[in-house]
């Protein structure tokens, strides 16, 4: 009984003494910073077909659009990319940003 005393004193002085929180707050710190990347991407025959079945369900009312970049494949000022393209982005690499 009395070993238990000063076991429990021992243990009770190791544990308060370590801090657990701050390398798992490093290590998650570091996680978020691969997270955001940049990555150079080259549509495909597929990926405008993909990209128009995500923005058909996402923008029903620019079918014109979606029907345009669909069929010649390629995007112009009127037609922005800047609209479409993150959609295809976040359905093929969801955890990058």
């Amino acid at each position: 009984m009395k070993y238990l005393k000063y076991i429990t004193l021992a243990l009770i002085t190791v544990f308060s003494a370590c801090d657990l929180i701050n390398p798992l707050e490093e290590e998650l710190d570091a996680i978020d910073n691969k997270l955001n990347k940049q990555i150079e991407y080259t549509l495909t025959d597929d990926d405008y077909a993909t990209l128009a079945n995500l923005a058909k369900n996402i923008y029903p009312e620019d079918s014109n659009s979606i029907a345009f970049f669909e069929n010649r494949q390629y995007f112009t000022e009127a037609v922005s990319a800047a609209k479409y393209i993150p959609l295809l982005m976040n359905s093929k690499f969801p955890n990058l940003g």
